[in-house]
């Protein structure tokens, strides 16, 4: 076997070039990059000036942040939680109740399940402390139907999970696609354009109300955010683009102020659909969560009128929900951009309580929040349970919790693997005892394979 010479490598290591070939090959490289730059560019603004080549430079400029999204497939949902050291008094796994054992109403936890690699929706008897139910459905088959573009996005949430009275369930893959399966998760319809975003609700006539959002087809236009009613059946029934419901309302601040959000000006993240007529709205309202601007607004479909809106004392928030015939409940996550970054500046995340006859608001749990260190920075729910208990869900850190205003912590569930790593929670939901019981009923009338 032959061997590279080593006073040939050395010679050709140190070999002394010319500074106009050095200058030369810099020049080059300058204009390479240039080009390039000015192609992905060209091809970015759907122009296609360029052709294949553009195409081809396009791709190669995404091979990158292809790479990253495979790799961070489920790194992306792990989560390095500190508060979870102390596991005597926040609990190691699964649920754990933390005074008397049993406690009325069901969970509805959606999670990734790190064992079995694949995302899922539990039905958990609070009562008993008892796994009732589970759908696993595929979701291989949910995006082909779907012809999705971002199955790299998908694989692993069922976000925001509803159950219907049959013990079908409508889930929102973030950015892709809605979905119904059956309860034994048969795949029964899945609908990808418009792509959802968040939340997924029902009116007091069966029909889905779905967020949306719109990539811009220019990199100089605008994220498009509007309101998608559906079906039962997965029809679209009517798109409400809610740039233009803000500009015929006379809120064009909302929209154009913000000049360096271009990728997602509003954020709209929930929608609450109003039941039933009260004294400040009537059956077929929709109370609306707008993240950026922090602001809640009450949106009345049928005169195309926003009849209330208020920003703050909510940061950030992401869920809304109407607790009485005056009253409603906003989760604020508490955060704000700090140095470009998404960050907590209050002590923790909250739940605060808005009182249309007074216009005060008020935060019953700030203290036992800030006690238990609940805070999740991009995500989350929280419904009221009575007038002294709360379900708050920690989606970034993997936790749900119910406590009441004193601090009593009645109990805690925690997504971690048998890894012992924790991983998020997908938006899950409380359910009362009557609502769940309807549920477990219906789903073991019938014996899944």
């Amino acid at each position: 076997m032959s061997h590279f010479p080593r006073h040939r490598f050395e010679r050709l290591l140190f070999l002394k070039l010319e500074l106009w070939l050095v200058l030369l090959t810099l020049t080059i490289c300058v204009i390479g990059t240039v080009l390039f730059a000015a192609l992905v560019k060209n091809h970015a603004e759907q122009r296609r000036s360029f052709g294949v080549f553009g195409e081809a430079a396009y791709r190669i400029a995404n091979i990158p942040g292809d790479t990253l999204w495979t790799l961070r497939r489920v790194r992306g949902l792990r989560i390095e939680s500190p508060y979870l050291a102390n596991e005597s008094d926040i609990g190691g796994s699964g649920l754990t109740f933390h005074a008397s054992p049993g406690t009325d109403g069901y969970l509805l936890i959606s999670r990734y399940d790190v064992d079995t690699d694949r995302a899922l929706v539990e039905l958990i008897d609070l009562d008993r402390g008892e796994t009732v139910h589970s759908w696993q459905p595929a979701l291989d088959l949910m995006a082909a139907r779907a012809r999705t573009q971002r199955e790299h996005e998908v694989y692993e949430r069922l976000m925001i999970p509803y159950v219907w009275p049959d013990g079908s369930l409508t889930v929102s893959m973030h950015a892709s696609y809605v979905a119904m399966v059956d309860r034994c998760s048969n795949v029964r319809w899945v609908v990808g354009t418009p792509p959802p975003h968040h939340s997924v609700e029902t009116d007091a006539d069966g029909f889905l109300w779905v967020p949306y959002g719109l990539n811009p087809p220019s990199a100089r236009e605008r994220y498009s955010t509007g309101l998608a009613k559906m079906s039962r059946t997965g029809e679209v029934v009517s798109l409400i683009q809610f740039e233009d419901v803000l500009r015929r309302n006379g809120y064009h601040s909302l929209f154009y102020a913000m000049d360096s959000v271009l990728d997602d000006p509003l954020h709209l993240n929930d929608i609450q659909p109003v039941l039933r007529d009260g004294p400040y709205w009537r059956r077929g309202d929709l109370f609306i969560s707008l993240r950026t601007h922090s602001v809640v607004l009450l949106y009345r479909p049928s005169s195309d009128e926003v009849v209330w809106l208020q920003t703050g004392p909510w940061l950030h928030q992401h869920d809304v929900n109407i607790v009485s015939n005056h009253e409603i409940s906003v989760f604020s996550n508490n955060v704000g951009y700090v140095d470009g970054e998404v960050q907590l500046v209050l002590d923790a995340s909250d739940v605060f309580i808005y009182d249309f006859e007074t216009g005060k608001t008020r935060s019953p749990w700030r203290d036992a929040l800030a006690d238990y260190q609940v805070r999740t920075e991009t995500q989350g729910r929280a419904t009221m349970i009575d007038e002294d208990t709360v379900f708050v869900e920690e989606s970034d850190y993997g936790r749900a919790l119910s406590l009441s205003a004193d601090g009593e912590l009645h109990w805690t569930y925690v997504n971690r693997g048998t890894d012992g790593e924790v991983y998020q929670l997908s938006w899950s939901r409380y359910l009362p005892a009557d609502e769940g019981d309807r549920i477990a009923e219906a789903v073991s009338t019938r014996v899944c394979p």
